[in-house]
């Protein structure tokens, strides 16, 4: 299905919802409103009834004559004593009308000042809205037929629903024109991204594939020279595809964690273990260049996420800093702080450094801060755009600054 398409029926189906819930919230304020003034009426009826019931003298027939003079012909009265039995209704026979000490609007007239309740009656079928009073022995109650429907509110209504519904219209084509309008630009922007990373990958290929070629050749067309030199072209024919292998192995990575994250499966890990291990696979790369590395972490770092991945944070880290702060320096591990939901790392060395310049860039996929010496000690240029990669994957942050006493320090969080 086309991005449009899914637009066009994401916002359809939003503007039939809001609709509906407008008017169902209109039905409500509707119901609501109709309620209030029902009330009114009716304890204006029940106050009326109530103090003419002593002018009536207990003759409760002569009620009719009182209740003819209302201005609601379809007005229902009844005059309920205190346990409940009726002792008047204008439209029933009082002989054969069951106890009302339990009907809803009763009860809550005991509890408070009035009760009310909407229901269909027994006697004629007709649903209606009770109101209903404890004045003085009696419970005064009056009652008229309740017709509020989702259709009349919607016809009371019906100007405010289609000024909405334009308006609502208009702002759904705005908002559908210029989501349309975003998405074709990130895609063109993806499209751009994409173009770019392909190529960048390429010329990264081409450097190690031409020489393993022309090692290959070279040995081709000599097939008498001496062993030294022999040795010499095999060795850096490997070295090159060795080169090669971590390239693609860091394409895929990349690839992976971009399209592919659930493929990495979580699990609580043992991130003193993580680094523990990292140490003791960089530990002879450090011992050629000098480089001391401390970890100082507590004994219970425990976050829930992905082992394969956490352990290319911190080896790529490591790795960076072996390479390029230079000889005899000391790399630190630290856990800065940790708080419910997250857990922050700091890799910091005190070597070279990095200017200023270069810090923002040093996450992207491809850059060198010195690209002869980068690819001379074999980095790929993709090792810190991994790094950000699975710090991202681990809901985390990650930055680059130039460390107090003049290395390079990373600090990162991780989502434990």
């Amino acid at each position: 299905m086309r991005l449009y398409t899914k637009l066009l029926l994401s916002y359809s189906v939003l503007f039939v919802v809001l609709m509906v819930s407008v008017a169902l919230f209109q039905y409500g304020r509707e119901k609501e409103f109709r309620r209030e003034q029902l009330n009114t009426r009716l304890e204006a009826y029940n106050d009326i009834i109530y103090h003419n019931l002593g002018l009536i003298e207990g003759d409760m027939f002569d009620m009719d004559s009182l209740l003819s003079l209302m201005p609601d012909t379809a007005l229902r009265v009844s005059v309920i004593d205190r346990d409940g039995r009726v002792i008047y209704d204008s439209s029933a026979d009082i002989w054969v009308i069951e106890n009302h000490l339990d009907r809803e609007e009763i009860e809550e007239s005991n509890r408070s000042e009035f009760g009310w309740a909407v229901r269909r009656s027994a006697t004629d079928g007709v649903e209606y809205y009770y109101f209903a009073q404890r004045l003085g022995e009696v419970y005064v109650r009056a009652a008229l037929p309740y017709n509020v429907s989702l259709i009349g509110a919607l016809e009371a209504n019906m100007e405010f629903l289609n000024f909405f519904a334009i308006a609502l219209l208009v702002v759904m084509i705005l908002l559908f024109v210029i989501s349309d309008r975003l998405s074709e630009s990130v895609k063109n922007s993806e499209v751009r991204t994409r173009r770019e990373l392909t190529q960048n990958v390429a010329h990264e290929l081409k450097t190690p594939v031409a020489a393993i070629l022309g090692y290959m050749e070279s040995l081709m067309a000599n097939p008498d020279i001496d062993r030294e030199k022999q040795s010499f072209f095999i060795e850096r024919t490997y070295q090159q595809s060795r080169r090669l292998t971590s390239l693609l192995e860091d394409i895929s990575m990349l690839n992976k964690m971009t399209d592919s994250k659930r493929l990495y499966e979580k699990e609580d890990v043992d991130v003193v273990g993580v680094v523990y291990d990292v140490i003791r696979d960089t530990a002879e790369a450090a011992e050629k260049r000098g480089v001391n590395v401390e970890m100082q972490l507590p004994p219970d770092v425990i976050l829930h996420g992905n082992r394969s991945l956490l352990y290319s944070i911190f080896r790529n880290l490591l790795d960076n800093s072996i390479a390029y702060a230079g000889e005899g320096v000391t790399t630190k591990v630290i856990l800065s702080h940790s708080d419910p939901q997250y857990h922050y790392f700091i890799v910091r060395d005190n070597g070279v450094g990095v200017d200023a310049k270069h810090l923002n860039h040093l996450f992207e996929r491809f850059y060198r801060v010195d690209k002869g010496r980068s690819r001379k000690l074999g980095g790929t240029g993709l090792g810190l755009a991994i790094v950000k990669n699975a710090v991202l994957f681990h809901k985390g942050q990650i930055k680059a600054r130039t460390a107090q006493e003049g290395g390079l320090e990373f600090s990162f969080s991780l989502r434990r």
